[in-house]
């Protein structure tokens, strides 16, 4: 009985400790919001909730899905080098960012992704010149993602993470920079229709 009462007493205690965690909630700009607005404000095709968690404290932060800017020449050379010792010449460098296994991608199943269907390479060559490069940080679960046929290579010294991925964004994410310089990144899952969109849309750009 006494034994049972210890439990209890524990199990009470844990939920009391639980109910206390404090929830912060922030918007896209990080200004804290009230849950209220934080829910309200939630759009999957533009941003994305994440939630970080300590002792204490559960932070949910509001990221937009769509960041875009421009690498300053020294960068955008070191990133180049850091992905391929060969000379890029082409229009657009493509990066398909793999963060590790999550609730995402989790598959064990060969994975049905639009990404690897055989019209993608063909359609984006009729948009432009482009050099592709499928990075990951922790190989983890990527043999479902057609280790046969997409040179999978790692992140050195995790450059591609702490230039374009702030977070840990589930699935995948894509960051595609043009000849100059230029980077537009989508985080979170996206298929071949996102790849294509942000290519023309760069590609229009540089033609203006």
């Amino acid at each position: 009985m006494k034994y049972f009462v210890l439990i209890v007493s524990i199990c009470v205690f844990n939920t009391a400790f639980s109910q206390k965690k404090k929830k912060i909630f922030l918007d896209i700009n990080e200004n804290k919001i009230t849950a209220k607005e934080f829910y309200k404000a939630i759009d999957y095709s533009k941003n994305l909730e994440l939630s970080f968690q300590t002792d204490s404290t559960q932070t949910m932060v509001l990221v937009p899905r769509e960041v875009s800017g421009v690498l300053p020449k020294s960068v955008f050379n070191t990133l180049k080098s850091n992905l391929t010792e060969q000379v890029i010449n082409n229009e657009l460098i493509i990066i398909m960012y793999y963060p590790g296994k999550d609730r995402c991608n989790a598959t064990k199943t060969e994975s049905k992704w639009n990404v690897f269907d055989n019209d993608y390479p063909k359609k984006l060559n009729k948009i432009t010149a482009y050099k592709q490069f499928w990075v990951y940080k922790s190989y983890d679960n990527l043999d479902y993602y057609h280790p046969e046929t997409v040179k999978w290579q790692e992140d050195k010294d995790h450059y591609v993470e702490k230039l374009f991925f702030k977070y840990h964004y589930n699935c995948f994410s894509l960051a595609i920079v043009d000849k100059n310089g230029n980077f537009t990144c989508y985080f979170g899952e996206f298929g071949k229709q996102v790849i294509l969109r942000i290519s023309k849309e760069m590609m229009k750009q540089n033609k203006i």
